[in-house]
């Protein structure tokens, strides 16, 4: 089996507590709902939301008409332990990829050609992820030399077992572990976008990726403050939707 992961248990605190993974690309689309989208079209048999008790009902209504689609607490607050909980799933095959972020539809080889492997992409801002350096991931150190990022990671059963019987401070250490000791790859991204913050969301909705104008996908700011409200509206008092 082929698991998808998306960790999206995180507080959103730079976001006031609102879900970012929630916020809308088209009319049709949130960030969320096209992440599950791309690893089912990379050929995951099943998708784990990996959420939080305050957020998980939100969630669940907002994915409530997608098929193959689970849910699971996370135990801990770190990416660490959503990588955990998720391990917990069995599966011969795992694809780990953020919530909130726009990659490209089909962010993930169809067949995984090493035990682990990650999606790079080029970032002239280091200092905002992980850096594969010398074959060594660095997380989040700034600097003024552009590098390769990794924005999906995949793994198989032999590599799950391994973590397991280890204990990591972090997902970057264990990462660095997995790439040293078992066959790796990697993959390109052509483009990566993480709305880490509302600065970045600004400029992800004026942003021209893979030559497709942002325009025609997103909308406008009153429609996007619109969709926030109906989305915490209807999840939080689905009574009045089924009024409707």
């Amino acid at each position: 089996m082929r698991l998808g992961i998306l960790p999206a248990a995180g507080k959103a605190e730079r976001w006031g507590g609102y879900p970012k993974e929630l916020l809308p690309i088209s009319a049709s689309q949130t960030f969320l709902s096209r992440a599950v989208n791309s690893l089912h079209a990379c050929g995951c048999d099943f998708v784990l939301i990996v959420s939080n008790p305050a957020k998980i009902h939100l969630h669940s209504y907002h994915l409530k008409s997608r098929d193959r689609v689970i849910f699971a607490l996370q135990h801990g607050d770190e990416m660490w332990s959503a990588m955990t909980t998720a391990m917990e799933t069995p599966a011969d095959e795992y694809l780990f990829m953020m919530p909130d972020t726009f990659v490209p539809a089909e962010p993930f080889p169809r067949a995984l050609d090493a035990e682990f492997g990650l999606g790079l992409f080029l970032t002239e801002e280091p200092g905002r992820f992980g850096v594969l350096r010398n074959g060594v991931v660095v997380n989040k150190q700034p600097s003024d030399v552009p590098g390769l990022a990794w924005g999906t990671l995949a793994w198989k059963r032999p590599v799950t077992e391994f973590w397991k019987a280890r204990h990591y401070s972090g997902y970057t250490e264990a990462i660095n572990d997995a790439i040293s000791r078992f066959n790796y790859c990697e993959w390109h991204l052509d483009y990566y976008f993480d709305i880490g913050s509302m600065e970045y969301y600004a400029e992800f909705l004026q942003e021209d990726l893979a030559g497709v104008r942002r325009e025609n996908l997103v909308m406008s700011l009153e429609e996007t403050a619109g969709h926030i409200h109906e989305v915490t509206r209807a999840a939080l008092h689905p009574s009045l939707e089924e009024e409707k």
